[in-house]
């Protein structure tokens, strides 16, 4: 999942998911499918933060950091996102 701010200004959260789901086997590939789909969409629409950096870099190395730092990843862009949202009000 990844939370930015859309052209109104309004918050919004995108969930990107992988073409193979139909077993839970190779969930490198699967974070590859759906890391491929994030990235692009954020490089697309212009989206950039520490958090997004970090998930350009493991998807250009095509190194699979594990679940738990995916997670830590979306988190930490959620924080960033909805800080400068605030900030800017």
């Amino acid at each position: 999942h990844l939370t930015y701010l859309n052209i109104q200004n309004e918050i919004w959260i995108r969930h990107f998911t992988s073409e193979t789901n139909d077993s839970i086997a190779n969930v490198q590939g699967k974070f590859a499918e759906a890391a491929a789909k994030a990235v692009n969409y954020c490089r697309q629409n212009g989206l950039s933060n520490s958090a997004i950096a970090e998930l350009e870099t493991y998807f250009d190395t095509e190194h699979y950091p594990g679940l738990g730092t995916v997670k830590k990843l979306s988190i930490k862009n959620h924080l960033l996102v909805l800080s400068n949202f605030l900030r800017n009000r």
